[in-house]
C-alpha cells in the first residue's frame, strides 16, 4: 500500500509491465502467436498497449487494424532484417519504445511469384 500526493502525476511503465516474468516466460522473444484468440489469456492489465479504462486511446481499434494492415503488406512483398543485433541497440522510452541511434534494416524484395 502506497499513499499518493493529490496532484501526484501517476504513469505506468508498459516496458516492464509488458516483460514482467510472471505473465511472459520468455518476453524478449518473438511470439506474435501468444495474442492469437486461443493462447492462454493473461491476467486483466497485463498488456496495455492503449492504456485502460474510461481515458484509454480512442484510436485504439482503428490503429491496431491499421498496423496489422500495413506490416502484413510490407512483409508480404520484402524481406525485413536489422542490421543490428537485438543485444546491441539502445532503447529509450518516449510515447512509443524508441532506439537512441534509429533503427537502420535491410529490406529485400521478395520473389514476384510467392506473392500472386
Amino acid at each position: 500500500n502506497h499513499d499518493v500526493p493529490i496532484g501526484s502525476t501517476v504513469l505506468i511503465n508498459t516496458y516492464l509491465l509488458h516483460r514482467d516474468p510472471r505473465h511472459y516466460e520468455d518476453a524478449e522473444t518473438f511470439r506474435p502467436e501468444r495474442f492469437m484468440p486461443d493462447s492462454p489469456k493473461l491476467p486483466t492489465f497485463a498488456f496495455l498497449p492503449f492504456s485502460a479504462g474510461s481515458r484509454n486511446c480512442i484510436g485504439w481499434k482503428f490503429a491496431t487494424m491499421e498496423v496489422k494492415i500495413m506490416i502484413l503488406s510490407v512483409l508480404r512483398a520484402y524481406e525485413v532484417t536489422s542490421v543490428e543485433a537485438r543485444e546491441d541497440l539502445k532503447l529509450f522510452a518516449a510515447i512509443v519504445l524508441v532506439s537512441e541511434s534509429g533503427l537502420r534494416i535491410k529490406i529485400k524484395p521478395r520473389k514476384r511469384d510467392h506473392l500472386d
